[in-house]
């Protein structure tokens, strides 16, 4: 751990990191602004990726999905939005959108 790097971590050890350490984590440590722009992105994967999504739920999240890449724009400089930065926000939308009409009912994923 010299390094402070975190290395052998399998797909799903990552999630738990990404949805649910990662908004307590920075919550003390980044400004409000980052912080208001980041957190709203993790419960968004967090709901995307459950085993169950409520077609109820998915225009929410998909305005949600438009407001944190606002949010991003505007309190992170243009340098950080490579290509992968958009790639992970349209696959958000992409899912988010995919999925309805599937059921009538609860979607499994």
């Amino acid at each position: 751990m010299t390094e402070l790097k975190l290395v052998g971590l399998k797909s799903h050890d990552c999630h738990v990191l990404m949805q649910q350490l990662l908004p307590v984590a920075i919550c003390g440590t980044l400004p409000e602004k980052v912080c208001v722009a980041i957190i709203p992105l993790c419960f968004i994967f967090n709901a995307i990726c459950a085993k169950v999504i409520d077609p109820k739920q998915l225009d929410d999240l998909e305005n949600d999905v438009v407001v944190v890449l606002c949010q991003m724009k505007m309190y992170f400089p243009p340098s950080f939005f490579d290509r992968m930065v958009h790639e992970a926000l349209k696959g958000l939308y992409q899912e988010s959108t995919s999925t309805r009409g599937v059921n009538s009912g609860k979607i499994r994923c």
